[in-house]
C-alpha cells in the first residue's frame, strides 16, 4: 500500500480497471518424494512404461464468481533442471480482479485481500497434506 500511495499520488487516478498480484512458488520437492505425493492431479508417465519424467507444464485460468476474481496458474518442471538435487517445481500464481475498482485505499485493500485468500485457496488446496506439511 506505501508503494500504491505513491504511485497514486503521481498518477492521480479516479478508478483502477485491474488489480492483480503475482506469486511464484519453487516447490524444491525431496528427488525420494514422488509428485503425486506432493501435488493433487499431479503429471504422471504414461502407465506401463519405465520412462522418467524429464519435464511438464500445466497452465488453467481459474474463476471466482462469487468474488469476481481470477487466477492464471502454472505448474511446471523445467527439463534442464532434472539433474539437480530437489526436483525445483515452480509453482506460479497470477491472481487479479477486473472490476472497477475507485481509487480509495479500503477498496484497493479489500480487494489486495480477496487476491490473497483466493491465492491461497488455489495453492494449498493444490497440495496433498504432506505438500502442505513441506511448505508451512
Amino acid at each position: 500500500m506505501e508503494l500504491w500511495n505513491k504511485a497514486d499520488k503521481i498518477l492521480k487516478r479516479n478508478a483502477l480497471i485491474k488489480i492483480g498480484s503475482r506469486f511464484i512458488n519453487n516447490l524444491n520437492i525431496p528427488r525420494n518424494v514422488e509428485l503425486k505425493e506432493i501435488i493433487v492431479n499431479s503429471p504422471t508417465s504414461p502407465k506401463g512404461t519405465r520412462f522418467e519424467m524429464a519435464g511438464f507444464l500445466n497452465q488453467m485460468t481459474l474463476y471466482d464468481d462469487d468474488n469476481s476474481v481470477s487466477a492464471i496458474v502454472y505448474l511446471g518442471l523445467d527439463r534442464n533442471k532434472i539433474k539437480e538435487p530437489k526436483l525445483p517445481v515452480i509453482f506460479d500464481i497470477d491472481v487479479f480482479s477486473l472490476d472497477v475498482i475507485q481509487n480509495e485505499n479500503t477498496k484497493i485493500n479489500e480487494n489486495l485481500n480477496k487476491l490473497r485468500v483466493f491465492k491461497n485457496s488455489i495453492f494449498f488446496n493444490s497440495l496433498t497434506p504432506k505438500g502442505v506439511e513441506l511448505y508451512q
